[in-house]
């Protein structure tokens, strides 16, 4: 915008600050762009870590009841 009556006009040090301001503001956005990505992946690993757990949790679960299934019949023919 043009200045004109009652609009002042803007300086080189005005403008000088509004573009070292926009630079800080693309530098943060890369910045918080790569901290989002290392979360994603961080998000990723600890899926793939809890998918883990919880099958090994069932396979656990299936042994226990399959030996106290095999004790509660060796309980029972013995007595």
């Amino acid at each position: 915008m043009r200045p004109g009556p009652g609009r002042p006009a803007v300086n080189e040090r005005e403008v000088g600050e509004v573009f070292a301001r926009l630079n800080q503001v693309e530098h943060r956005s890369r910045n918080d762009r790569q901290i989002i990505a290392a979360l994603e992946d961080e998000v990723r690993r600890v899926d793939a870590q809890v998918e883990r757990l919880q099958a090994r949790i069932y396979a656990a679960l299936a042994v226990l009841s399959g030996v106290g299934s095999l004790c509660l019949w060796v309980l029972d023919v013995w007595l």
